[in-house]
């Protein structure tokens, strides 16, 4: 069992890697603006950290994430992303995935809206799943979202219309799979358009 020091030290690193990895997101042009959102869930415990509503990812600060149980309710202070319960039904659906990146970035976003986007990453990546669009921050595209992840073991959301999810091990795998999906998603649209 894990000191109270230890826990802390946990969560403290854990914040350090959701504001660093945001930063990237921000400066890769994934995100814009308060657009885009992540979280990622507290090793040992029912509990994640999430993306305050409002904040942009590019100058928000470790301290600025929410702390929220896996149930929903708010245990710090802050008002969590209006995709909180996106990433809560992702997490209840796959309890392996410890960290969850969802962007904007803008190959993957236009690829998610190609016919064959599902069989393109495939065929240069990874497994992926392509979600119907549903309006963001409602319950159909947490519904829609967590059910093809978890129905297709993958680590890839393609959300039609609206842009990528990515989930990993831990942050970095989470943000690795996003930067290489943009690679790929960047490839496949320069090769169909030339």
């Amino acid at each position: 069992r894990r000191t109270l020091q230890e826990a802390r030290n946990t969560v403290t690193q854990l914040r350090t890697a959701l504001a660093e990895a945001a930063r990237q997101l921000y400066r890769r042009g994934f995100v814009s603006g308060t657009r885009g959102n992540l979280s990622a869930k507290i090793s040992g415990e029912d509990i994640a950290l999430i993306k305050p509503t409002g904040f942009c990812l590019g100058t928000i600060k470790p301290e600025d994430f929410v702390e929220v149980a896996l149930t929903g309710r708010i245990l710090g202070s802050g008002k969590p992303s209006k995709e909180l319960m996106l990433h809560l039904s992702v997490y209840k659906a796959r309890p392996d995935v410890q960290a969850i990146i969802h962007t904007h970035q803008p190959y993957g976003t236009a690829l998610a809206s190609s016919k064959d986007a599902v069989q393109i990453v495939e065929r240069l990546f990874e497994a992926a799943a392509l979600v119907n669009y549903a309006p963001p921050g409602s319950l159909k595209l947490a519904r829609l979202t967590a059910c093809a992840l978890s129905e297709t073991a993958t680590n890839i959301a393609l959300l039609k219309g609206h842009g990528v999810i990515v989930v990993g091990r831990d942050v970095r795998d989470a943000l690795t799979r996003a930067c290489k999906l943009e690679e790929v998603s960047k490839r496949a649209l320069q090769v169909a358009t030339s």
